[in-house]
């Protein structure tokens, strides 16, 4: 006869707490990113095809929809999925972003020359301490003393 095991409660609860906070701090980046751009909040979702009350439900009660849910909004604010869950950038992104603007400097005839090798390591640190200094303004519980 099989030993079957009862699922261990303080895990249960543990994951349920997980949840809960997952579910929190990505409600409040929501709320962030629109007051970032002057909006309510429900005005926001609503306009991302989500019912007025889908922020509130995440807040309150620690529900999270399916990934798919939160496609709309991310494209709305124009940020991706890694970012409104809180998953800090890669260096690649980082990477990305400087060749981006090496080839926007050179199609805008700025610039014909490939960024040295010493001054890429110095953007790349740049791009990563103004991506911190942003997520930090907008993090759960950051400055709201402009309220």
């Amino acid at each position: 006869m099989k030993d079957n095991k009862v699922p261990d409660a303080k895990a249960a609860g543990a994951k349920a707490e997980s949840k809960k906070a997952f579910a929190y701090e990505v409600s409040e980046r929501i709320k962030s990113l629109s007051k970032l751009k002057g909006l309510a909040v429900s005005n926001a979702i609503v306009e991302c095809g989500q019912n007025s009350g889908f922020v509130t439900a995440m807040t309150v009660r620690g529900s999270v929809p399916s990934a798919d849910a939160f496609i709309p909004i991310a494209d709305y604010f124009n940020v991706s999925l890694d970012f409104l869950f809180g998953r800090p950038p890669r260096d690649l992104e980082y990477a990305e972003l400087l060749l981006g603007f090496e080839e926007m400097a050179k199609s805008e005839g700025l610039s014909d020359k490939s960024i040295s090798q010493e001054n890429r390591e110095a953007y790349f640190d740049m791009l990563k301490t103004a991506t911190a200094l942003f997520l930090k303004t907008i993090e759960v519980g950051g400055d709201e003393s402009d309220e």
